[in-house]
């Protein structure tokens, strides 16, 4: 059979990039040594275009307005979840609506259509989030969160339940009707696919579903 191999450029949204990455392509590249696996992160607007242009082979993300030229295939669901400061009045609780968070002074995650993504779970259920201060960074939010600056939502639960600078974080299921991220494999329609990239998709489809994903604490629930 042939074999895998030459340059493979993989990207993946920024809020995913350090949790899963590394783990991923460690072990396609232990069973592929003869390609050359290159990672790219960024936002979903700025992958797809280096998708388009050729810069990318296949992107790891999200659901979020993937266009019609690019073939979308779902591997696991994310829920959303917030995370507080573990002092925080409602960190102890089992799950929480957005209800019980609308006035809590929120750290947004500032990118594009993650952004929106968020807003649209407030906005459904005529909630207005009390919006203290936003980042595209999401370690940045984890530590502000650490230091009690206030709560924020992600959907990627990284194994770690702490900040950087080792605080601790607090994570608590939302309770709801908000429709989850679904985490996938992205590539332009196209025929005459290489080699590489079918063994990546394979290999995603392998490491990247409901009972797991790398980097990632995925519930049960």
């Amino acid at each position: 059979t042939e074999q895998a191999r030459g340059p493979l450029n993989v990207g993946c949204l920024v809020t995913l990039a350090p949790i899963i990455l590394p783990e991923l392509c460690h072990a396609f590249q232990q069973r592929f040594p003869a390609v050359q696996v290159s990672i790219h992160d960024g936002d979903q607007e700025h992958l797809i275009s280096n998708l388009r242009r050729g810069e990318i082979d296949v992107l790891l993300t999200y659901d979020l307005q993937v266009p019609e030229d690019v073939a979308f295939e779902p591997l696991a669901q994310l829920p959303p979840h917030a995370v507080l400061p573990p002092e925080h009045r409602l960190a102890s609780r089992r799950s929480l609506s957005l209800r019980d968070l609308a006035e809590e002074p929120m750290i947004l995650l500032d990118l594009p259509l993650s952004r929106e993504y968020f807003l649209s779970l407030f906005f459904q259920e005529g909630l207005t989030p009390n919006i203290v201060a936003r980042s595209p960074h999401p370690d940045i939010i984890r530590t502000m969160v650490a230091n009690a600056y206030g709560y924020a939502l992600f959907n990627a639960r990284p194994k770690n339940d702490a900040a950087l600078d080792g605080k601790k974080l607090q994570v608590v299921p939302l309770k709801g009707p908000y429709r989850p991220m679904a985490l996938g494999i992205a590539s332009l329609r196209q025929s005459g696919r290489p080699r590489a990239l079918v063994e990546f998709e394979e290999h995603c489809r392998a490491q990247i579903n409901q009972r797991g994903v790398p980097g990632l604490h995925i519930s049960s629930r």
